[in-house]
């Protein structure tokens, strides 16, 4: 069976397709994760943005401004990048040692990439090369046939959340360089995490993924901790061992003193095309475990590749200035006064 599943990996790894490939290599650690994925079925790798992409935002036509809100927010949508069997925070440098994930944004990632490869590659997010995270989360799949269910889009979050009192969104600053984190448990088998689902994004939310009506969008999304440690001089930690433990929930309306550095809250939201009438129920992820109710395993994965000098202004002027910028917006760039609006 290892040799099987490496055998796998590795033809994974060379873009060949094998019919019938569980959800993850069971010689690297994952057997019980269901479903089985035809990689037949994985889709194209899309064709990124490589440099920034805008156009002067237009309030009198198109209504694009900033709004005041004591819960400011940063949102911006991303497009399908590619699929791959690997992640480079959990298992780095082994291709094919993961269960498979659709990424979004950053579109070189790999099994070997590190926080240096992030600002290069090029974007599917709006604004081409000024947003170079990358976000996954795992495949879903449709179990009738084991075909991999492309994004139809995603929609990023930076904003001060409900966890913090509107004074503490003050203090809100922007993520450092190659920050990574994860949110959620690939292992979870109960009704419970730090994610939801939801059809057309509207209430109600579930914890299990839901019969959404044809013509109808599914909603898998996750929410981040919003709350960093520091080391001894005060800088936030980029990372730790476990990638979570770096990070938490505020307490009481602020950041507690073992995590006191705010950052907007980071909320992933995939967003899945309902063609036919009973379709979702068939939909499971590439974690979820074998037996476990469809979706419980949702988590997602995050790290920063923004232009760091345009991340900081936005956080700054929105997140942490008590401003919904809306959709796609950046703040003016120095020595301006016309807001950007980003551009696919």
């Amino acid at each position: 069976m290892k040799r099987a599943a490496i055998a796998i990996a590795a033809g994974l790894a060379c873009g060949v397709s094998y019919a019938g490939v569980s959800g993850a290599p069971a010689g690297y650690g994952h057997a019980g994760h269901m479903p089985e994925i035809d990689t037949a079925t994985v889709p194209e790798r899309a064709t990124p943005l490589t440099a920034p992409k805008w156009r002067d935002a237009n309030a009198a036509l198109y209504g694009e401004r900033p709004a005041a809100d004591v819960q400011g927010a940063l949102r911006f949508t991303c497009k399908f990048s590619h699929t791959a069997w690997d992640d480079p925070l959990v298992k780095p440098n082994i291709p094919g040692g993961s269960h498979g994930h659709t990424f979004v944004g950053n579109a070189g990632v790999t099994a070997h990439t590190t926080a240096d490869d992030l600002r290069g590659p090029g974007s599917t997010c709006a604004g081409g090369s000024v947003n170079q995270s990358a976000y996954w989360m795992p495949l879903m799949v449709d179990t009738a046939n084991g075909a991999v269910v492309k994004p139809s889009g995603a929609l990023m979050y930076y904003k001060c959340g409900y966890g913090l009192t509107s004074a503490e969104c003050l203090n809100i600053k922007a993520p450092p360089p190659g920050f990574s984190m994860i949110a959620g448990n690939m292992a979870n088998t109960e009704l419970a995490g730090p994610y939801e689902f939801k059809c057309n994004g509207n209430l109600p939310s579930y914890k299990t993924i839901p019969d959404c009506a044809a013509g109808s969008t599914l909603w898998m999304i996750v929410a981040f901790p919003q709350c960093v440690a520091v080391d001894p001089d005060g800088y936030p930690l980029r990372d730790s061992a476990d990638h979570k433990s770096h990070v938490t929930k505020p307490s009481g309306g602020k950041c507690p003193a073992t995590h006191p550095y705010a950052i907007p809250e980071v909320t992933q939201v995939f967003q899945y095309k309902v063609l036919e009438a009973g379709e979702a129920l068939r939909w499971r992820l590439s974690s979820d475990q074998a037996g476990a109710p469809a979706g419980t395993s949702a988590h997602a994965d995050y790290w920063n590749g923004w232009d760091q000098a345009e991340f900081e202004a936005a956080i700054a002027a929105c997140t942490a200035g008590g401003f919904n910028c809306h959709t796609n917006l950046l703040p003016p760039l120095p020595g301006t006064t016309t807001w950007r609006y980003l551009l696919h």
